[in-house]
């Protein structure tokens, strides 16, 4: 088995679990990511980024960063539903400053 997997089991889908998240559930927030999390059974993430964020080829772009960082750096959090999504993109921004702001989250998120 791969060390950092992400594996099918542990994304989140449906429209209606996304919306549940969002409502129900925690913030965090930091300068270009917000986490949405619930208490749950197991872990599982989702990744989000708004239409107001660029063309489709940006916002892939932007989310398979996320995953990236998420894959290596989930270790040690248990039990939660996450959602992360991009609120605040500048151009400026690069995937060194995503992974920066998503750690911040996650080290909250370990806590």
């Amino acid at each position: 088995m791969k060390k950092f997997s992400l594996k099918k089991n542990e994304i989140i889908r449906g429209k209606k679990k996304f919306n549940q998240i969002f409502s129900q559930g925690k913030k965090i927030k930091g300068n270009y990511i917000k986490a949405y999390f619930l208490e749950a059974s197991e872990l599982k993430v989702g990744f989000a980024v708004g239409k107001k964020i660029g063309k489709a080829h940006l916002r892939n772009k932007l989310k398979g960063w996320l995953r990236e960082v998420y894959r290596y750096e989930k270790s040690g959090i248990k039990n939660k539903e996450i959602i992360f999504t991009i609120i605040n993109y500048d151009g400026n921004c690069n995937f060194w400053t995503l992974r920066e702001d998503m750690l911040e989250i996650l080290r909250v998120l370990k806590l």
